[in-house]
């Protein structure tokens, strides 16, 4: 058996020369993000994923539409109730586009190559680009599984180092770069706030009615929603992620859009008395082998 193969169901993704390898962060990213609820309840036809590593989160995604696509059926909590006609005409008659980027050269390779060995591989790009060179938008999703440790001890490989720390690519780059698109000169601008374009007409980032999807630890939140607000951008959808009932959220996937209002609140238990909670598995039984 080749160990540096990660066997998901209906694909596999070649997990040796990525800076970082497919982590549980990464799947739940994928499986969680509410693709029926982007763009006034269409689903997303272009999607960005920043740091794409293996491509697992591009990967998922596209599986994901896919399936909506062949067989009139939304997310996970659509299956089995009314097909939503709209979104599904969205789909089919526009098809999607995912393209996934890392500033790691072997990393973008390494997708680049999961992707085409995918059932997928004509609506999959990979690139070797940072954010804030990549010009390509704008896009009715963007979602990253981000760096997180901004205080911690750096690691000795270099390209590990990177993958991990926040200086590299951090929320507030994400945020700056869905309102504003890849960066150009500040010309005295306040730092993150250089030269935003009309909603209507963006260099880049998000489309008017995309959304910024993101996991991190749940102890960012607050910083996070003020970090956003400062963009104008705010929480449209929360998922606070326990390991179990009994202790406090581990992680949070966060959805972002320019709208202001109500945003939905939801919560996932991974595990309880010893097993995988129905809800958790009913998100990743898709995808992973086990379950």
């Amino acid at each position: 058996m080749n160990m540096s193969v990660f066997r998901f169901k209906q694909f596999e993704v070649e997990n040796s020369a990525s800076a970082l390898k497919v982590g549980t962060d990464a799947v739940l990213l994928g499986a969680v993000v509410g693709l029926d609820r982007m763009g006034g309840e269409a689903a997303p036809r272009r999607i960005l994923d920043v740091g794409t590593g293996t491509g697992v989160i591009a990967l998922m995604i596209a599986q994901r539409l896919a399936k909506m696509s062949e067989q009139g059926t939304g997310s996970r909590e659509d299956e089995g109730q009314e097909e939503r006609s709209r979104e599904v005409h969205e789909v089919r008659s526009n098809g999607f586009h995912i393209d996934a980027i890392d500033i790691d050269g072997p990393s973008a390779e390494e997708a680049k190559r999961n992707f085409a060995a995918s059932p997928w591989a004509e609506h999959l790009d990979a690139s070797h680009c940072g954010l804030a060179e990549w010009d390509n938008g704008p896009y009715d999703l963007i979602i990253s599984n981000p760096p997180y440790f901004e205080h911690s001890l750096r690691n000795p490989d270099v390209r590990e180092s990177a993958a991990r720390h926040a200086d590299t690519l951090s929320y507030r780059d994400l945020c700056e770069y869905a309102v504003a698109g890849p960066r150009t000169d500040t010309g005295g601008q306040p730092e993150g706030r250089a030269q935003l374009a009309p909603a209507d007409h963006l260099p880049g980032g998000l489309s008017p009615d995309g959304r910024l999807a993101m996991i991190l630890p749940a102890e960012q939140e607050t910083d996070l929603r003020r970090t956003a607000a400062s963009f104008g951008l705010y929480p449209a959808r929360t998922v606070r992620i326990r390991t179990t009932g009994r202790k406090p959220p581990k992680r949070i996937v966060v959805e972002l859009s320019r709208a202001r209002g109500p945003a939905a609140e939801e919560e996932l238990v991974i595990q309880k008395d010893g097993e995988f909670t129905p809800e958790y598995r009913s998100y990743v039984h898709p995808f992973l082998l086990y379950l």
